[in-house]
């Protein structure tokens, strides 16, 4: 019975799995990609729609009054509230990730959390329907996100 010694082990050999990410820092990531991409791209988008009312020929304070209240039709209100929900779904997919959780408590907690902050931050620009609406839009997306994290495997040698 001879045996090669440079030949590959007969076992099955695999790395163990990953073990669960912090969950401050899940969350503290996910609301960073939500409620800061959402800061960020409602600045680019005003600055957008600034450019886009000067070149009309409209004049300063026109142009001022028009900005603080935006039609909720309006194109502009529509790319935020679409770049919105796909920052929110994107938040709840980084949680998802960094976490490397099969439940769905830290989606909950990252889409109250949103949800409290995109109330907060909109209190007066909006109707008490528009409000509901816009909150359960905001809590639905961060779970989708989060669904799409999860549903995802992690593949070999991908960080966090």
């Amino acid at each position: 019975m001879q045996t090669n010694p440079y030949s590959p082990p007969k076992a099955p050999l695999s790395d163990p799995p990953k073990p669960p990410g912090s969950p401050l820092k899940a969350v503290i990531l996910g609301l960073a990609v939500d409620i800061g991409g959402s800061f960020l791209l409602s600045m680019a988008l005003s600055i957008g729609y600034a450019m886009v009312l000067s070149n009309t020929g409209m004049s300063e304070s026109e142009i001022m009054e028009s900005m603080g209240n935006p039609p909720s039709d309006s194109l502009i209100s529509i790319l935020g509230m679409l770049g919105g929900g796909t920052l929110s779904v994107v938040g709840g997919f980084v949680c998802a990730r960094v976490s490397r959780r099969s439940d769905y408590r830290l989606g909950f907690i990252l889409g109250g959390l949103s949800a409290v902050f995109g109330l907060l931050l909109s209190y007066d620009s909006y109707s008490l329907p528009a409000h509901v609406l816009l909150t359960s839009l905001t809590f639905a997306c961060v779970l989708l996100g989060t669904k799409l994290g999860r549903s995802t495997p992690i593949q070999d040698g991908e960080t966090e």
